[in-house]
């Protein structure tokens, strides 16, 4: 049972990894005007990341609500 617990915690915890970077990604896109590809390239290129893998996380950040990012001590994380 141990088993089966923790791969469904990690996969939880991956889902909401995967949709933060989405919702980062559409920030980039959306409010800050660039392209997918330019966005790409900002994060760190294709060797981090393609136009392909980005284009899934921005549709799962528009599939899934967010929960803010959890700082050290459960406190908010800094924004900056």
């Amino acid at each position: 049972m141990a088993v089966v617990s923790a791969l469904a915690e990690r996969d939880a915890l991956v889902a909401e990894c995967e949709a933060r970077a989405g919702v980062a990604l559409a920030t980039l896109t959306g409010r800050e005007g660039l392209t997918l590809a330019a966005a790409v390239e900002w994060c760190g290129g294709s060797d981090v990341l393609g136009v392909r893998e980005a284009a899934r996380l921005r549709q799962v950040a528009s599939e899934r609500p967010v929960e803010p990012a959890r700082g050290a001590g459960g406190r908010d994380a800094d924004p900056r």
